[in-house]
């Protein structure tokens, strides 16, 4: 958890990847370190695209290959105190 809570402190987007891992792996998060809670609206859905996928089930595999891609081009914005996604068209393959 003090890894999370470093990485949000600085505002560094890798703390989105850190934040969905440890509840993938049943790590209990508080609230204001959720992914759902740092994320701007775009970016959380398309996490929630590549990370739950059409059948709801959790696909960390996927969600880590397009996070490889989207993360260069995720920044924090002091207006909305979120991280936004600043590319739209990230190309997975």
């Amino acid at each position: 958890m003090d890894l999370i809570e470093a990485l949000c402190a600085a505002r560094h987007p890798e703390v989105v990847y850190w934040s969905l891992l440890a509840e993938h792996r049943g790590i209990a998060v508080p609230e204001k370190l959720r992914y759902a809670a740092l994320c701007g609206t775009f970016l959380r859905g398309r996490i929630e695209k590549f990370y739950l996928g059409k059948g709801g089930a959790r696909d960390l595999f996927t969600f880590e290959y397009w996070w490889r891609k989207a993360r260069p081009a995720t920044r924090w914005d002091a207006k909305t105190g979120r991280f936004i996604l600043l590319n739209r068209k990230i190309n997975i393959y």
